[in-house]
């Protein structure tokens, strides 16, 4: 059996942009208004995912949809985008006042991000003015960006309200994500100050690769265009590994590194090997994401259509009460403040604390806490 094409891969996972995002109208008229950073962005992002090359395999499955329809591809991130809470959504804090909009540094920005194949601005220099923070020190923020000056949002949970803190400097205690980049690329290190952080880059096959969290220095090691960075559970130890074409032995579930385009297929009493995978887009049309015997052809999700009983169905509009599908895992089918009820396959209001839940998105509070068996209750949300 092939995994369900879709079924476990998160655009969420795939683009980790927190508040960073921003776009290019690709007009002649100047920059997007702040208004329209979602709507704009999305045709950066859908552009970066067909064009680029892309070594995991959640990541080929997304540059087969969007290449499959650009159009629909932007349309769904951009729709991503637009659903953010308003205390996270750019477009909403701008107009507020507490971030400013440099729509001149803008293209500088996406011609960075393109050249260097990242949807991830805040790891691109040339993107770091386009947003400036108005909320000094102490004050109350929800995002990064709120904050003025070299400083982030400190929070205790992604749900709570954070207070704008000086990044720290290195050889200064940290977290994750929150060192000064004053003094150059850095890292918080495995002593939990901030280092050094150095990237290595076109590691061949059987060469180390991923991250490496030193005392003293952080190293990233990332594997040449063509390859994958494989993590052996066994050895507690990864290497870069060639993507597997068509044809090709594949390994287990967790990593089966084939290239762009293709799946991991196993038969019954076979053997796994890279199979093509095509992407119908219309509705009504014929799909297999399951027998590996046949040929495999997915549904475009980006134009909100999912596999059933070997047809193509639409979904619904992500409304209260519109359909959904359980068995995908992503963000943006429902609308935000709802969930995809896995009983009804509709999109419905969040549950509330003391209600049975199988994970936070369901919750209004966004925690599940499990204390026994498979399922867990709705709990209030803590920030202290």
């Amino acid at each position: 059996m092939v995994r369900s094409i879709l079924g476990t891969a998160s655009l969420v996972a795939l683009v980790s942009l927190a508040a960073s995002a921003c776009g290019d109208s690709g007009g002649s008229g100047g920059p997007p208004a702040a208004s329209q950073l979602y709507e704009s962005w999305s045709s950066t992002f859908c552009d970066v995912l067909t064009s680029c090359p892309v070594a995991d395999e959640d990541l080929s499955f997304f540059k087969l949809l969007a290449s499959a329809d650009e159009a629909a591809c932007r349309s769904f991130v951009g729709r991503l985008f637009d659903q953010r809470r308003p205390e996270e959504n750019l477009e909403t804090i701008i107009a507020q006042g507490r971030v400013t909009y440099h729509g001149d540094q803008l293209s500088g920005c996406l011609s960075a991000a393109r050249s260097a194949c990242s949807v991830e601005l805040d790891e691109v220099a040339a993107c770091a003015g386009v947003f400036e923070g108005m909320v000094a020190t102490d004050g109350a923020c929800w995002v990064h960006e709120e904050c003025a000056g070299d400083a982030f949002c400190e929070q205790s949970d992604s749900d709570c309200v954070g207070v704008c803190k000086p990044r720290p400097k290195r050889g200064e205690a940290c977290w994750y994500g929150d060192c000064s980049q004053t003094e150059g690329p850095s890292d918080c290190g495995g002593a939990g100050t901030c280092v050094p952080r150095v990237t290595v880059e076109g590691g061949a096959v059987g060469s180390p690769c991923g991250t490496e969290w030193g005392d003293a220095e952080v190293t990233e090691r990332r594997c040449a265009a063509g390859l994958a960075c494989d993590y052996d559970f066994d050895a507690d130890a990864s290497e870069c590994v060639a993507l597997g074409a068509e044809g090709q032995a594949c390994g287990g579930d967790a990593d089966p590194h084939c290239g762009a385009g293709l799946a991991c297929a196993t038969p019954p009493g076979g053997a796994s090997t890279c199979k093509k995978v095509a992407i119908a887009t219309n509705v009504g049309a014929s799909c297999n994401e399951t027998d590996p015997s046949q040929p495999l052809v997915g549904c475009n999700i980006f134009k909100r259509l999912v596999c059933d009983g070997g047809t193509c169905e639409a979904l619904g509009d992500g409304s209260l009460g519109s359909a959904c599908a359980p068995n995908v895992d992503l963000d943006g089918i429902c609308d935000y403040g709802t969930h995809c009820d896995g009983e009804r396959a509709v999109c419905a209001a969040p549950k509330a604390d003391g209600e049975r839940c199988e994970s936070g998105s369901e919750c209004a509070s966004g925690v599940c806490s499990f204390t026994s068996g498979d399922s867990g209750t709705c709990h209030p949300l803590s920030c202290d």
